[in-house]
């Protein structure tokens, strides 16, 4: 049976290249047989449990620093008025550079995924760990404009060491296991927002409302997590058989397990790794159609996202008082989100071509969040902002993740890792382009609105 199997299954003979029984681990079952159009649901009943939870926990803490600085929006709303678009601007400048970098350098990919994706997190979580102890010493040994500069190069640290730890386990994932993992690990995006939020705002009310307290220890529980990351994957790495699985299967079709396999024995490979460069392979996938509509459309998911969020959210009256409204917002997006990615996209996954009207409604989303900023139209009352980015959250989660599903059949299984470090590049080329225009967005708000101040608006 099954559970014997795996009971009595040899971590060892994947060392020694001897090929896992694909009937037993149920891959072509569900994974070349599924139509893209149909649930995910009754896929999910096939998969291996203990992997399915361990990718969904590994992307919690993939997208860990964005959503951490998304909730801690009232904790940079107290220090200079533009801190917000600056930590945004280091995070997701330094993630695309980085990201990129990651994937085109060949130094870098002779590490494999593994080294890559420990250190990433171990990264993320010293520098999450970092701004406890500098708010520590604000206004003591470090001055107030040292302690912004400080916190901008953490922001930027945090962006390299998160392209580290996403863009390499995307690239695994997408390489070398079926497509219900990689909507595993699109749900754990999604949770990563509800909870990293709630968890601000639980902080926020234990502490009896104060910010720097507050944001202290969670800035910590997002450290301790992050190393808990980089733990989780060396031991799915190790000792989880069916993962180890899919990576000698991967091994034939995948350019960084090819190498290193390759270099090992190279008989064991059916043909010789390609030597085509990085740049060179998006070149050739880009001048496909498909492949570059879906990267077109990644990014353009993503820029609506980050042009109004946190930044405009952060700047529409505050309804309760404290920075509560800013962060109940991005809470309902996130929960929004969760919904997108889990349920929604789960039960269909929306087909390419609804994609596109579906991005051009979301822009008139964008226009109405806008237009809950006073003393715009929709600004008298809380309900149309909350309303609006729950909107958007659902619609993100699910686009994203129904792209995200479909974007591995948009080349040969050889293109697969590749296509997915192109989605990781289209997905933060969409965090920088929204992030740049979100600062011209700022000062159109400063130039229409003779009264503001800061973050803060008059009543």
């Amino acid at each position: 049976t099954k559970s014997k199997w795996w009971q009595s299954f040899d971590v060892r003979m994947i060392d020694h290249h001897e090929r896992a029984p694909a009937q037993l681990l149920k891959v072509d079952s569900f994974s070349d047989s599924l139509k893209l159009s149909e649930p995910l649901l009754p896929a999910v009943k096939q998969v291996d449990r203990t992997l399915y939870v361990c990718i969904v926990l590994l992307g919690v803490g993939s997208v860990l620093p964005t959503f951490v600085i998304f909730a801690a929006v009232d904790y940079f709303e107290t220090m200079s008025p533009d801190m917000m678009v600056h930590v945004n601007l280091a995070y997701n400048g330094m993630l695309f550079m980085a990201a990129f970098a990651n994937a085109s350098a060949k130094s870098l990919e002779s590490a494999g995924f593994t080294i890559r994706i420990i250190w990433g997190f171990v990264g993320i979580g010293a520098c999450m760990g970092s701004l406890p102890v500098l708010e520590h010493f604000r206004g003591g040994p470090l001055s107030e404009e040292a302690f912004e500069i400080a916190v901008v190069f953490v922001a930027a640290g945090l962006g390299v060491s998160d392209a580290f730890a996403q863009a390499p386990l995307y690239g695994v994932i997408s390489a070398s296991c079926p497509p219900i993992y990689m909507q595993g690990l699109m749900l754990g995006v999604a949770l990563c927002g509800t909870s990293i939020t709630l968890a601000r705002m639980l902080l926020k009310g234990l502490t009896q409302g104060s910010t720097y307290l507050s944001a202290s220890i969670f800035f910590s529980f997002a450290a301790v997590y992050a190393f808990g990351s980089a733990a989780l994957y060396l031991r799915m790495r190790l000792r989880n058989p069916v993962f180890l699985a899919f990576l000698f299967d991967a091994e034939q079709t995948s350019p960084t397990l090819m190498r290193r396999a390759y270099l090992k024995s190279p008989g064991v490979l059916r043909r010789p790794p390609s030597t085509l460069s990085f740049a060179g392979q998006i070149y050739e996938l880009l001048r496909k159609r498909a492949v570059f509509e879906v990267m077109l459309m990644l990014m353009i998911i993503h820029a609506q996202q980050f042009v109004v969020l946190p930044s405009i959210v952060g700047i529409s009256h505050d309804f309760i008082g404290f920075g509560w409204s800013a962060l109940c917002g991005i809470f309902l997006y996130n929960a929004g989100e969760l919904l997108g990615r889990g349920p929604l996209a789960a039960h269909y996954c929306l087909p390419i071509r609804w994609v596109w009207p579906a991005v051009c409604v979301r822009g008139a989303i964008d226009a109405a969040i806008c237009a809950c900023v006073p003393p715009y139209a929709f600004s008298r009352s809380p309900y149309p902002l909350l309303a609006l980015v729950t909107m958007l959250g659902a619609s993100t989660g699910w686009l994203a993740t129904s792209v995200m599903q479909q974007v591995g059949s948009r080349g040969k299984p050889q293109d697969r890792e590749t296509i997915g470090y192109m989605s990781i590049l289209a997905i933060f080329s969409g965090f920088v382009v929204g992030s740049g225009l979100t600062y011209p967005l700022v000062l159109l708000v400063k130039a229409l609105r003779p009264s503001y101040h800061g973050w803060r608006i008059d009543a």
